[in-house]
């Protein structure tokens, strides 16, 4: 029976405490509306990215995100501006090449992080901020586990 409480109290102490994966879902909507093409990044404090698209409908869902305090940072795929013409999350950007969408795609901080460098800019109604999630400002505490839905609206 002491075993079974000093296990329980280590579990407890565990999952207050952040370590773990995590499964988060949610929505992203710029000023209220659903904002396909963009994607959401996760980084824990190992510092490695999470990133899930955002679906036309806003819906995002990301998996293997570490547990605890996580910062969040979006990037856009060219002007997926919800007031202007939809572009699909995984469709090329206007100017974009197919290799260079797959990469973006699958890194979309070091893409981000690429074309500040080359002197590109977030489209204008996307601030700057958002596109690191070291400099985003937006923090979430995540759950072990598959429980945790968040929604963002970007202004």
């Amino acid at each position: 029976m002491t075993r079974i409480l000093a296990g329980l109290a280590v579990a407890a102490l565990a999952a207050g405490c952040g370590g773990g994966a995590a499964e988060v879902g949610g929505t992203v909507t710029v000023r209220g509306k659903a904002a396909p093409g963009l994607t959401i990044t996760f980084m824990g404090a190992d510092g490695k990215p999470v990133t899930a698209a955002v679906a036309p409908d806003g819906t995002y869902r990301a998996t293997g995100v570490p547990a605890g305090e996580v910062r969040v940072g979006f990037a856009a795929a060219g002007d997926t501006d919800p007031d202007a013409a939809a572009v699909g999350s995984d469709k090329p950007a206007p100017g974009e090449t197919e290799e260079q969408a797959e990469r973006r795609r699958a890194d979309p901080r070091a893409a981000a992080a690429a074309a500040r460098r080359a002197g590109a800019a977030a489209p204008a109604w996307l601030p700057e901020k958002y596109l690191d999630p070291l400099r985003s400002g937006v923090t979430t505490t995540l759950s072990p586990g598959a429980n945790n839905t968040f929604d963002y609206d970007i202004r």
